[in-house]
């Protein structure tokens, strides 16, 4: 009576749970030890998720202060074109060969837009978009259609004031050949201005020309809307190590 035959599946199975005693066993202790990880690793606690989110690039945290005060003020922007609306069924531009250029931050890019029969104005702003969109030029474009009537917009795929030049990221020129279809379109109606962020950390102002900031080359965060007052970002121990 006093000795039992086990089956293999039935001594593994008591060893597991040796073995999940044991691994219970230290993580208790690490709870007891100050200088277990449990206590030294960090992770970012944004008071506001929706206004700012964090990450760690690394983690060197000696190099951050474990409680930030920040204020987005307002957000970096992109510089947007908004076209003239056109009746999206007239036939506007005239047969034939219409160049034109637009200059941005990355050179200039010379197009050459070919009419050949009865294209709409909502044609031709489709083919607009698609020779500007595969030039890749820092320059995004897509039609807005309102009713009958149709609008290239253009915007840049860069936040934020220019560093250098002009205040714009881009321009549309219309070349001395054909048809002036950049002043038809409205290709330079620039509708918003690019714009850098603006924000307080700990009370003292601060720019960037994007919504995503790097602290101490240590911690990044992304600012998504704007403040009604200081968010408070924090390190706080990694509740996950305790979890898993």
């Amino acid at each position: 009576l006093y000795m039992m035959s086990l089956s293999n599946s039935k001594q593994s199975h008591m060893i597991n749970i040796k073995e999940a005693a044991l691994t219970l066993r230290d993580v208790v202790e690490s709870f007891s030890n100050t200088d277990s990880t449990i206590y030294s690793k960090k992770m970012i606690h944004s008071e506001n998720n929706e206004v700012i989110s964090g990450s760690f690039k690394t983690h060197n945290y000696t190099s951050l202060p474990d409680e930030l005060n920040i204020e987005v003020k307002s957000l970096a922007t992109s510089q947007i074109n908004t076209g003239n609306y056109v009746d999206s069924s007239a036939n506007s531009i005239k047969t034939g060969s219409h160049p034109f250029t637009i200059e941005s931050s990355q050179g200039s890019a010379h197009f050459n837009l070919t009419v050949t029969g009865k294209e709409s104005n909502l044609d031709v702003q489709n083919k607009l978009a698609s020779f500007i969109n595969n030039r890749i030029i820092g320059v995004n474009a897509y039609v807005d259609v309102k009713e009958d009537t149709s609008a290239l917009l253009l915007s840049s795929s860069s936040t934020g004031v220019p560093s250098v030049g002009s205040e714009l990221h881009f321009k549309a020129t219309n070349d001395s050949a054909g048809q002036d279809i950049v002043e038809f379109f409205g290709m330079n109606n620039v509708t918003t201005k690019p714009a850098d962020s603006t924000f307080t950390i700990n009370g003292n102002e601060h720019t960037s020309s994007s919504n995503n900031i790097s602290i101490n080359q240590v911690l990044e965060l992304d600012f998504h809307k704007v403040s009604d007052a200081p968010i408070k970002i924090s390190l706080v121990p990694d509740t996950e190590i305790a979890e898993d």
